[in-house]
């Protein structure tokens, strides 16, 4: 009798409640209705896709369903990289066929090659992609598509890339302004780190990246699509702060009028209002990474980091002797063989006066930007 008296007054109880709940929804305003209707959509719709991508499958056995475990694996892109002006290069982990390749801004696709490791649905897979035509240099695009093996798992992807540069434009560092002083007392002169070029050759600065290695790769500055022609000088301004920092992607030099910039240097600023290089040491590079090939360096170093006897950070040291194995700085890849920089100020500047790139093919004098 007690055990059916509970009953009772727990289903009373439930039926109170359910009643509560609904008029508990009904006393809200419409706005929240709706939002817990879209919240309560979107979990039941989660919960049936999570069904439908999990790696089991259905079969039936005598009128039961079974579940059972699967050999469900999606091809999984490895890498990708724009080969030349009119192809793309893809490798997928296994053999694949692609679909629906669409390009934006618009592009026609020409063909499709398709290569093999070896003879076998499970190896990798490697396909070229031709367009009908050729990609702009530095344009930003994006690449959609579909990749499906042979037991019907696919892969959609959207992936971004640079159009080709085939043209790239070859830089010298011909100065280097390592040091900063912001304003004083409001005046609004900011003397910002930078690095001059002479453009020994023309063409496109598009897959130019410089790198400090005192940063890092993970804080380099990417060049823009810009055409550059031989005997032009090029600031790389490496911090932006004050005003008159404009970007001269075009042919008018007088654009930018902060300090540090010239009517006869074109001024490209990076969006950055923190230090770049190093105070006491840094290798700086400016590297094609189409080809991850180094196309201009410069090493400094302090007297007091040179008793050390070693680069501070190994990321130093590794490219301290990439540039000189690469023959992009002579006398040894150690910092003893760096340029002296124990003198440099904010009103000074390294600057280039040999023809060959070494320790004695630098002094110290005042920046040529002022």
């Amino acid at each position: 009798m007690k055990d059916k008296t509970d009953v009772k007054q727990k289903k009373k109880g439930a039926a109170c409640l359910n009643k509560g709940a609904a008029c508990f929804f009904k006393s809200l305003p419409d706005s929240a209705k709706e939002t817990i209707i879209t919240v309560l959509e979107a979990l039941i719709l989660t919960a049936i896709i999570l069904f439908a991508v999990s790696p089991v499958s259905c079969k039936l056995t005598g009128g039961i369903i079974e579940l059972v475990s699967s050999d469900y694996e999606c091809p999984k892109l490895v890498s990708y990289s724009v080969e030349d002006s009119s192809s793309m290069r893809f490798a997928f982990s296994q053999a694949v066929s692609l679909k629906g390749i669409t390009v934006f801004p618009e592009n026609s696709m020409s063909s499709l090659e398709y290569e093999y490791s070896v003879a076998d649905s499970k190896s990798a897979c490697f396909v070229l992609l031709k367009f009908n035509e050729p990609l702009k240099a530095g344009m930003e695009y994006s690449i959609y598509g579909n990749a499906k093996d042979s037991r019907g798992n696919s892969l959609s992807f959207c992936l971004p890339f640079l159009g080709y540069n085939s043209n790239v434009a070859q830089l010298e560092i011909i100065e280097v302004h390592p040091k900063y002083q912001g304003e004083s007392k409001g005046n609004g002169i900011f003397k910002n780190e930078y690095v001059l070029f002479n453009v020994s050759k023309s063409g496109n600065l598009s897959s130019l990246c410089f790198i400090s290695a005192s940063d890092g790769e993970e804080k380099s500055c990417s060049f823009p699509s810009v055409e550059v022609f031989e005997g032009e000088k090029l600031a790389l301004h490496l911090r932006n702060k004050g005003s008159g920092c404009v970007n001269e992607t075009g042919s008018d030099f007088t654009l930018s009028t902060a300090c540090y910039s010239k009517p006869d240097v074109r001024d490209l600023w990076q969006e950055n209002e923190n230090a770049r290089l190093g105070d006491e040491q840094d290798v700086l590079v400016v590297l094609n990474t189409q080809d991850d090939k180094i196309v201009t360096a410069f090493c400094y170093a302090s007297s007091a980091a040179m008793q050390s006897h070693a680069w501070k950070t190994k990321t130093m040291q590794e490219l301290s002797e990439r540039v000189f194995e690469e023959g992009f700085w002579e006398g040894g890849a150690e910092i003893e063989n760096a340029f002296l920089s124990d003198g440099i100020t904010a009103s000074k500047s390294f600057i280039k006066n040999g023809k060959n790139n070494s320790s004695l093919s630098w002094k110290i004098d005042t920046a040529s930007l002022k």
